[in-house]
């Protein structure tokens, strides 16, 4: 009868040796991670925000009353200081401003890249609130181009790339009113034009009025984001999913450089 301890463990129980191939998973899992990481990255800095797109600033609701409010529009430059010029949209109309947020904004809830709604989300919540109504008087023009100099004045506004420059544009809405404890408060929300092909960025801002500084305004709460139009529209997933498989490719050569060496070494052993 043969005793137990004469009974010898085979090599294949060696925890040792069948453990000898797990180093070739832990690079390919570690390149893999970092790969997806970095597409979160670029996705994040594609289109400010990662994967769902941000809902408009909260402050909005603090709003409780609006005493001036606007459409702004910029598709020109002067030509003596290349600025651009700030106007108040021509053949505007109250119910055709509403009509549109509505269709814009109705779109958007079932297709929530629609780029439409945007600033006219902020024109709804308030008519549908009754802070905002056909009596309430509207900003004028050079009222408008000095909350669009607000803006510029923060550092948030892009320049477009080289080559696109022409295609620099402004459109938004800007609402001036009170909050419940009756102090200054301004929503500035303002569609940029391309600064890339088809790739817009939109600001979104609160402004309140400094305390014992009339006049003086500061940023409470600030976001830029971007929308394609025409380009990559719906594709925030796959955007990530596309730049996870770019930088795979981009590490992979680091596998080669890991992988080789310990493959060569291993077969030599076995040779």
């Amino acid at each position: 009868m043969t005793s137990l301890s004469s009974i010898s463990p085979s090599p294949d129980a060696n925890p040792k040796q069948s453990g000898r191939w797990r180093w070739l998973l832990n690079p390919f899992l570690v390149i893999t991670v970092a790969a997806i990481a970095l597409g979160a990255w670029e996705t994040y800095k594609y289109w400010g925000y990662f994967l769902v797109r941000p809902a408009m600033l909260a402050e909005v609701d603090e709003i409780e009353t609006v005493e001036r409010w606007g459409v702004l529009e910029a598709y020109s430059r002067n030509p003596e200081t290349g600025s651009l010029i700030i106007e108040a949209r021509e053949n505007y109309s109250w119910n055709s401003s509403v009509e549109n947020a509505e269709s814009y904004c109705a779109a958007a809830s079932h297709m929530f890249w629609d780029h439409s709604c945007l600033y006219n989300q902020a024109l709804l919540n308030l008519y549908q609130q009754q802070i905002v109504t056909p009596e309430t008087s509207l900003l004028d023009t050079a009222e408008l181009d000095k909350w669009h100099q607000e803006l510029v004045k923060t550092g948030m506004v892009r320049s477009p790339s080289p080559g696109w420059e022409s295609s620099d544009s402004r459109e938004g809405m800007i609402f001036l009113g009170r909050d419940a404890q009756d102090k200054p408060i301004a929503f500035v929300g303002i569609q940029g034009g391309q600064v890339e092909n088809d790739h817009y960025p939109y600001y979104e801002l609160i402004f309140r009025e400094v305390e014992g500084s009339p006049g003086e305004w500061e940023v409470t709460a600030q976001r830029t984001f971007y929308i394609d139009i025409a380009g990559f529209e719906q594709m925030d997933l796959g955007f990530w999913i596309f730049t996870s498989l770019v930088w795979f490719g981009v590490l992979s050569p680091l596998l080669l450089l890991f992988y080789t060496p310990r493959l060569w070494k291993s077969f030599k052993g076995n040779a």
